[in-house]
């Protein structure tokens, strides 16, 4: 079983359930700075191999291993370690806004409201990330509107409006929380949408000028997803630093039980 709980929540649990029920457990406390420093430096070695494996390839294009070690390390690329991990760090971002959701009291208010909201958006944008589902907005999107160029991912514009009525929607409840903890979710934002929307649209030119095995659009693509999985890592950090700000006793707690009737 894996939990996050305060001192006064594991030892209530414990209490209740008796000694000798648990094999073992595991506590780790959250703090920001270790867990960022974990992160950037996954993504990083994650970045550096992508290159590498594109760069291998280019080098032996007749290669089968080549083209199995670039599809496997590419960033670009969906249903790959890379995608898996990007789409963790989604997940982990759902996973604490869901936890500030549910501290939230009484349930019903505005910031409970938007702590749900925001775990809702980030549980689908896991989902999307890996399975990509905005691509397939992308050809309907371009015949419906007859773009190009900038707009070649033309998936960028739904996704653009349904962003904008997402934020000014969510602006009265972010204004309400500290001012160093809007800001830096402000920064982190700002970042993630100038990888994901913002050099997706150079990308989109890149391709229709160049094609999208040129080696400017493999560079543009791994910069992209470098900056979307480094604005996780730090708007991870974010949700960190405020949880333990709120619940400052919250541990990471992993207990083994036995199956019933083994003791």
């Amino acid at each position: 079983m894996l939990s996050l709980q305060d001192q006064h929540t594991t030892a209530t649990a414990q209490a209740a359930t008796g000694a000798g029920e648990y094999r073992g457990t595991f506590s780790w406390t959250l703090r920001s700075m270790p867990v960022m420093r974990f992160l950037f430096a996954t993504t990083t070695v994650f970045l550096t191999v992508s290159l590498l494996g594109q760069w291998f390839l280019r080098d032996h294009p007749t290669s089968d291993v080549a083209g199995k070690v670039m599809r496997a390390t590419n960033v670009g690329l969906e249903g790959n370690l890379p995608s898996l991990y990007n789409a963790a760090l989604l997940l982990a971002c759902a996973l604490l806004l869901g936890l500030l959701a549910s501290g939230s009291r009484p349930c019903g208010t505005a910031d409970a409201r938007g702590w749900r909201l925001l775990t809702w958006v980030f549980a689908y944008l896991t989902a999307d990330e890996y399975l990509h589902f905005h691509e397939m907005l992308t050809a309907p999107m371009r015949g419906l509107l007859r773009v190009d160029g900038l707009l070649h991912y033309a998936w960028v514009v739904p996704y653009a409006v349904l962003g904008i009525i997402l934020f000014v929607n969510l602006l009265p409840f972010l204004r309400r929380l500290p001012g160093r903890v809007f800001r830096n979710m402000l920064i982190a934002g700002a970042v993630y949408i100038a990888g994901a929307m913002g050099l997706e649209m150079i990308g989109g030119k890149v391709d229709t000028l160049f094609g999208e095995n040129s080696l400017a659009l493999v560079i543009l693509s791994t910069i992209e997803e470098g900056l979307e999985m480094f604005a996780l890592t730090f708007f991870i950090g974010v949700l960190i630093g405020y949880v333990r700000e709120q619940r400052p006793d919250t541990t990471l707690n992993v207990a083994l039980t036995p199956e019933p009737g083994t003791i």
